[in-house]
């Protein structure tokens, strides 16, 4: 049951990387410059090649969706 809830958080937080993605308008090209993640991993964990992913990684990823704002960085927040 474990391997099954940590799959099915997995594949939460890849939709809303996707979706954070889209509505940025930015290409794998450039989250991977942004992010320093590899374009090759970019790749795979976008199109649900790999089974789970390294927090470091989702952080890396979802570090590229912030705002400024009063010289502080706040998160852009998206319900799911």
């Amino acid at each position: 049951k474990g391997d099954k809830n940590m799959a099915n958080n997995t594949e939460k937080v890849i939709e809303r990387i996707k979706r954070l993605k889209k509505e940025s308008g930015y290409t794998n090209e450039t989250l991977s410059k942004l992010s320093g993640v590899p374009l090759g991993t970019l790749n795979k964990i976008l199109s649900g090649g790999v089974k789970s992913v390294k927090h470091e990684t989702i952080s890396k990823l979802e570090n590229c969706f912030t705002i400024k704002n009063n010289k502080k960085y706040r998160r852009l927040v998206y319900t799911f």
